[in-house]
Parts: structure tokens; sequence; C-alpha cells
């Protein structure tokens, strides 16, 4: 998997890919702005990491952008405590999930991953034929 990861704090940004290494991930972006990780979409990311509140403060616009671009990737928010309720909201307009950070809190990635890796599993043998013609 091509993984994104868009945050304004470095150290979560590093905490996040050390963690991604360590799940057996080696396909990592790194983005300290919104703009940066929208210019790069054509690098087609499977999942994106996106940090609530970075530094655009419209997330839903910035989560537009991403589906309009390509609606298969899974975009998941990461938030403070603080935060979750708005971000809950943000799974109406195509969100995957969220990962509350707290402490720096990593088991919840691992967790999502699985569960995309497998709704892609899932995807693949309901539809085979499908995929194999949008891969073709």
């Amino acid at each position: 998997m091509k993984i994104f990861l868009a945050d304004n704090d470095l150290f979560s940004l590093n905490i996040y890919q050390q963690q991604l290494n360590n799940l057996g991930y080696a396909d990592v972006s790194k983005f300290n702005n919104s703009k940066d990780c929208l210019d790069n979409l054509s690098q087609n990311p499977d999942v994106i990491f996106l940090a609530y509140r970075m530094d655009s403060g419209n997330e839903a616009e910035l989560l537009k952008k991403i589906k309009r671009f390509s609606p298969d990737i899974y975009v998941v928010f990461t938030a403070a405590p603080e935060d979750i309720e708005m971000v809950t909201c943000a799974l109406k307009y195509g969100a995957f999930d969220y990962v509350e950070k707290k402490d720096h809190e990593l088991t919840g990635i691992g967790k999502i991953l699985s569960r995309i890796y497998e709704i892609g599993e899932l995807l693949k043998n309901a539809q085979p034929g499908f995929i194999k013609k949008i891969q073709g």
C-alpha cells in the first residue's frame, strides 16, 4: 500500500512513519501541509492519514478535493480528542475513519490498515472481473 501522512506536527509525522515502518509498510510519504499532499495525489496513494485542523481550516473541502481526484483513496483523519465530534461529521463526506491523537496512541493505525486491506480483498473477490477491467 502507498500511504501518505499529512500533518503540520513534524513529531507526529515521524512517530506515524516509524509505526508504519514497524508494521511493515515501506511506501510512506510525509507532507507537512495540505497543499503539498494535494499536489502529490498523482502518486496515487491508497491511504491518506490527514491531520484534522492541519492548515486549511476547511477539512471538508480538502476531503472533497481528494475524493474528486480519486474516490478510491481511503482518507483517515488524525485528530485531538477535543476534535473527535467534528471528525465524525467528516465520515458523512467520505472519510473512512479517524485515529485519535492521544499521547501518540498508535494501535489504531494498524487496525485501520488491516480493515482497509480486508475491504480491498473482499472487493476483489466479490467482483473479480470488474476489478480486472478497471486495472487493465
